[in-house]
């Protein structure tokens, strides 16, 4: 992993597993510690301040989501996502967001509505401001609106199931130079048709953006192996 990854240090108090496994999970998530990376108790301890026990238990909350792998006599492997699992999760969320589009334009509140439009103005101004991080933020915020919105508990358990994946992904085609100006206007594409509540154009709208950005990353995936990386986040 290295030693010069910067985490804050930690009180030990009661909830302090799920603290450890919460900056640990936003370090993966954001593509400060990366697929592949070997994750240290003794080297995490030190730089966190805290006993290894937390850490171990924040391993096992951490395995159940799929973010690492345990190996007997290797100890915490961050996980690595296969091309044809990216495939699958992006086919999958392409058909919950685009159903869930559709079910929101007919169920939308005017203060959901309204929220999504706050949202898609801060994103430009983020882009703007060149602020990828508060972009990203943003971003999750837009699909959470209308995946929440559209009142379906079967899709928002589905789509929470794989939700960790789809951040992680976003966060890495949405570092590319671009990809957030074209993520915006697609963005822009699912709000229009929200407004205009046609609910087709509104799931259309939201699969054709997941697609793209399934495209996308996948891309991002095939020209690392080309370069001899085979990690996207290079």
């Amino acid at each position: 992993m290295g030693k010069n990854i910067s985490l804050p240090s930690l009180n030990n108090v009661k909830t302090l597993p799920n603290r450890v496994y919460l900056l640990l999970e936003d370090a993966i998530l954001r593509g400060k510690i990366k697929q592949g990376d070997r994750l240290i108790e003794d080297e995490l301890s030190a730089v966190m301040g805290v006993s290894r026990a937390p850490i171990r238990e924040a391993f096992r909350l951490m395995e159940k989501e799929g973010l690492i792998k345990i190996i007997p006599h290797k100890g915490a492997i961050v996980s690595s996502i296969s091309r044809d699992d990216v495939a699958d999760i992006y086919e999958v969320s392409s058909v919950l967001e685009g159903l869930a589009a559709g079910l929101f334009c007919k169920r939308a509140t005017e203060a959901e509505l309204r929220k999504m439009k706050n949202i898609c103005r801060d994103m430009e101004t983020q882009i703007e401001k060149k602020n990828l991080l508060k972009f990203r933020k943003l971003n999750r915020d837009f699909h959470e609106v209308f995946i929440n919105g559209c009142a379906n508990k079967k899709i928002k358990e589905v789509y929470n199931s794989f939700q960790k994946q789809i951040h992680w992904f976003q966060n890495v085609s949405l570092s590319s130079q671009g990809r957030p100006e074209i993520s915006l206007k697609e963005h822009k594409n699912i709000l229009d048709a929200l407004l205009k509540k046609d609910s087709n154009a509104a799931e259309h709208a939201a699969r054709e953006h997941v697609r793209r950005a399934a495209n996308y990353f996948l891309s991002k995936t095939d020209k690392g192996k080309e370069n001899g990386t085979g990690n996207p986040n290079h």
